[in-house]
């Protein structure tokens, strides 16, 4: 059992899992990454892995997406992922 640190916890210290926000990417011919725009900055990327995911299929809205671990030119890894129902990019983590 963990012992109880006495702390209180706010809701600034509160973080959704899976949170995912918009983000602008610039797509090759193949519809994969080619570079992020971070904070104004433009970053090309190199692809560590790929994968999607259909889930959902018989709700109102149901998920479907292509996920892309992604390494910025600075060495910083990125999940990144295309919403192929609404063609909007979105960064799962950081």
């Amino acid at each position: 059992m963990v012992k109880n640190s006495g702390t209180q916890i706010c809701a600034s210290q509160i973080r959704y899992l899976n949170f995912f926000k918009p983000i602008r990417i610039k797509e090759n011919y193949l519809g994969f990454p080619e570079h992020i725009t971070i904070n104004n900055q433009i970053m090309y990327v190199s692809l560590e892995d790929r994968w999607r995911i259909d889930d959902e299929w018989w709700r109102v809205n149901p998920i479907s997406r292509m996920y892309f671990e992604c390494i910025l030119i600075d060495g910083r890894n990125i999940t990144v992922f295309k919403d192929l129902i609404n063609g909007g990019w979105f960064q799962q983590r950081y």
